[in-house]
């Protein structure tokens, strides 16, 4: 065996090993629910935010952050159907219930 095939032989044999072990380490740990566990109960708002006004965005993020209000996403984006820039958008945000 010359030394090419040496060397393409090991790099298989090194590049499945690697493979093998990155499957092994990302596969994602399965844990069972516990049915006795104390379910938490959100509730929802939607926040409307100016597109184009970032001190009106932070005030509105201020003000939801003080009430314990946490972002959860992008309601809609600011962009129209059409592909226009709208010049508004809707953010959700969650918090414990009491």
């Amino acid at each position: 065996m010359d030394n090419s095939r040496k060397v393409f032989a090991a790099l298989f044999v090194f590049s499945a090993v690697g493979f093998a072990i990155l499957l092994i380490r990302s596969t994602p740990s399965v844990h069972a629910h516990d049915p006795n566990a104390e379910q938490i109960v959100y509730e929802y708002k939607v926040s409307v935010f100016p597109v184009n006004d970032p001190i009106k965005q932070a005030e509105i993020l201020n003000r939801n952050g003080a009430k314990r209000w946490e972002y959860v996403g992008l309601i809609q984006p600011p962009y129209t159907q059409n592909g226009k820039h709208s010049p508004r958008s809707f953010v959700a945000f969650r918090r414990v219930a009491e």
